[in-house]
């Protein structure tokens, strides 16, 4: 191949990555707007439902009566323990909604690392690439696609943490160990105050803002990367 050759192809390579990056920053338009959008009316619709569940079974309790026996649970108590199944069934839902948007945005991410890939002949596919996952794509589209990755970014410092939450509710039933306690949760709260807590039984418990805030954040981490390597030109 001439030296022209080479410079031509460059440029028309570097002409459709610019062209792909203007399409996919439009990201209000991209499946994976619509799929966050989704997954946030359906965090609506699963606290609703879980707020209805916990007032019919407040108010099935209540309907009961003081019991007849003392040695049974006060209505007092009886409400107490509602509230605590509550919390624990509240967070486990909200627990698998996160799965689902984390497995969501993986997918989205590696799809755009094979998509890069296969348009541009790179010489290292992402399953060649250490590690897995959110991390992994990253890595990709930083040493080998090219990207411009903000250094100060926001939104990745979290979606670390994220990741560490994913992997205790994928692989040890929602249970943090104490080092996990201590930096993740304390960071994911700092950011976020009373999204996730250390609940019963030693697992982490999601609060009712904690599914809008990982998809907010995975709002903000996407912006970034198209803000960062793309000038729109009209």
């Amino acid at each position: 191949m001439t030296r022209h050759e080479q410079v031509t192809r460059q440029r028309t390579t570097e002409l459709h990555r610019s062209l792909d990056w203007q399409l996919y920053s439009k990201i209000e338009k991209t499946l994976i707007d619509f799929c966050l959008t989704d997954l946030d009316e359906l965090n609506g619709l699963l606290e609703t439902a879980l707020e209805t569940r916990l007032q019919s079974k407040l108010a099935e309790v209540a309907n009961q009566g003081r019991p007849a026996r003392p040695a049974k649970l006060s209505l007092r108590d009886r409400k107490m323990r509602r509230r605590i199944a509550h919390a624990v069934f509240a967070s486990m839902s909200r627990q698998a909604l996160f799965l689902i948007c984390y497995a969501r945005m993986e997918s989205a991410l590696d799809d755009l690392c094979n998509r890069a890939y296969d348009r541009y002949g790179l010489p290292v596919s992402p399953q060649d690439m250490k590690g897995k996952g959110l991390p992994r794509a990253r890595e990709y589209l930083s040493k080998v696609v090219g990207l411009r990755l903000p250094t100060d970014s926001r939104a990745w410092p979290i979606i670390r943490n994220l990741g560490n939450v994913r992997n205790a509710i994928a692989h040890a039933g929602g249970r943090t160990s104490e080092e996990q306690e201590r930096t993740v949760i304390a960071e994911l709260t700092r950011s976020r105050p009373g999204c996730i807590r250390a609940g019963v039984f030693g697992t982490v418990e999601l609060d009712s803002t904690f599914v809008p805030f990982v998809i907010q954040t995975f709002r903000s981490f996407l912006g970034e990367l198209c803000e960062s390597n793309i000038d729109v030109q009209d």
